[in-house]
């Protein structure tokens, strides 16, 4: 997975040599929100081990950075940096319905992107595919369950055992350029990050600039 990262950074740098004068660098600053699907299952229940084995479905912010090098009018490479927020959801002991509210983990990706421009005119649609590295912030934390209301027992949080895992995503956009130069861009992904079983859909929006 590195080597992956490393290959496709050793590709920006050396496509970026020969063409420097023209504008076939772009760079997007992004942000939006990521709805993330349900995660676990309730047959993964374990006493003391996994009592809450179901994340709901939630969402999450997102904020993100990228530079991309246009290899010809409608291919280009992508590295992308997105730094996504965690959220407060609601966990439940399925065996008896305790409940405790705990928040996400802040976690940031980095993937190579490569992007297929349909159209190089004003309006820019365009399909992308990438893969990467996610980086969870883990962290534990002691919570306060409850059950009708009822304050119950404390409750140790744990993160999870890997918090490097391999993510990819697949979807599409749309830039609108004012000008050769600056943009609007849309951004829709799927994602998924394996290991950690959490998949969801990104919608992002921003500017862009080419130079």
């Amino acid at each position: 997975m590195k080597g992956i990262l490393i290959s496709f950074i050793l590709l920006f740098i050396f496509s970026a040599l020969p063409l420097a004068e023209e504008k076939n660098n772009q760079v997007s600053i992004m942000g939006g929100s990521i709805l993330i699907n349900e995660s676990g299952d309730v047959s993964e229940y374990e006493t003391g081990y996994n009592d809450f084995p179901v994340t709901p479905a939630h969402k999450s912010g997102s904020l993100g950075v990228s530079y991309a090098r246009l290899l010809s009018s409608n291919i280009g490479l992508e590295l992308d940096f997105k730094y996504n927020i965690g959220s407060r959801v609601t966990l439940i002991d399925p065996s008896d319905q305790e409940r405790v509210d705990v928040d996400t983990c802040n976690n940031f990706s980095v993937t190579g992107n490569l992007i297929y421009k349909i159209s190089s005119k004003t309006l820019q649609p365009y399909i992308a595919a990438g893969a990467g590295i996610n980086i969870l912030k883990a962290y534990s934390k002691e919570v306060t369950s409850s059950r009708g209301g009822i304050i119950r027992s404390v409750i140790i949080i744990t993160p999870p055992e890997k918090t490097n895992n391999f993510t990819y995503n697949i979807g599409g956009g749309l830039i609108y350029a004012f000008n050769p130069s600056v943009g609007l861009r849309l951004d829709f992904r799927y994602m998924s990050i394996s290991n950690i079983d959490i998949s969801g859909f990104e919608f992002l929006g921003g500017i862009v600039f080419r130079f």
